[in-house]
């Protein structure tokens, strides 16, 4: 499933509850600075539940270390 661009962490938690995949994939690419990604990333990882989740996309890089 797509939830699309500027998918809030919450509604991808609900989607993930909802949904209950075996993994979550999120692309890090329009509009959004490297500093805003890295204080939106913790909030995305607890969003996923403990799934396994994977972070693609141009500013991915930029926050590799979580």
């Amino acid at each position: 499933m797509i939830l699309g661009v500027n998918t809030p962490p919450q509604a991808l938690k609900e989607s993930v509850l909802s949904l209950k995949p075996d993994a979550v994939g999120l692309s890090i690419t329009q509009g959004i600075s490297s500093q805003k990604a890295e204080r939106l990333i913790p909030q995305y990882h607890q969003a996923c539940c403990g799934l396994p989740w994977l972070v693609g996309g141009s500013v991915a890089q930029s926050v590799k270390k979580h």
